[in-house]
């Protein structure tokens, strides 16, 4: 499913349906499933709540890693799509040609798993792309919250070591041999683990945690 375009920039949502014991399963094996799918069902309508409140005009696309629901997402009136690919580098590749197909000129990729992600943090990675040709979100566990790009870059993507901390390191590394002008937003804290959610305690209050 997909709308016509309406700007030059889109961001990809990268998310999971809400399934207890399918997300946030590092976070649900010291709090339990249930406890988890409410917290990552927090953290994506926390996600969704700072695209609305953008002020600048960008598409939106949410990418599922299989099929949801209907209307799981209350608050979400975006067009989605199936992620493809056989890895999580593979599948965000893949988001981006697909974009970059459609003419988008600015591609930004994001996740669901950052409390502190705001619609000012968003706002700065496009404008960080009207003079860079890369802007990435580096996240305190080694990872990272978003990339961003003109054009689709297949080395960002292979031979990658995802959902380890090795991520944010093994991509500078590319980064610094391709030599783009790129830019890096502050480092801000996905939310996988225990530890990383007691930082939160609004966010605990609101699970009952």
């Amino acid at each position: 499913m997909y709308q016509m375009k309406q700007t030059d920039t889109v961001i990809l949502v990268f998310l999971k349906p809400f399934e207890a014991g399918y997300v946030k399963t590092r976070l649900a094996a010291t709090i339990g499933n249930n406890q988890a799918l409410k917290v990552y069902r927090h953290l994506v309508e926390h996600t969704i709540l700072q695209l609305h409140q953008m002020s600048h005009t960008t598409d939106v696309v949410l990418c599922y890693s299989r099929q949801p629901a209907s209307n799981e997402l209350s608050n979400a009136d975006f067009p989605h799509m199936l992620q493809k690919g056989e890895d999580l580098g593979s599948r965000m590749l893949h988001a981006l040609e697909w974009a970059h197909d459609r003419k988008y000129k600015k591609k930004i990729i994001i996740g669901t798993d950052c409390y502190d992600l705001t619609s000012e943090i968003l706002e700065q990675a496009i404008r960080a792309l009207q003079t860079k040709e890369v802007v990435l979100g580096p996240a305190e566990d080694g990872g990272y919250f978003l990339i961003g790009m003109k054009m689709p870059h297949p080395d960002l993507f292979t031979d990658i070591p995802w959902s380890t901390s090795g991520v944010l390191s093994a991509t500078e590394e590319v980064l610094v041999r391709m030599q783009p002008d790129w830019l890096a937003l502050p480092t801000l804290t996905d939310i996988d683990q225990e530890q990383d959610l007691l930082r939160y305690p609004e966010l605990c209050q609101l699970v009952n945690l």
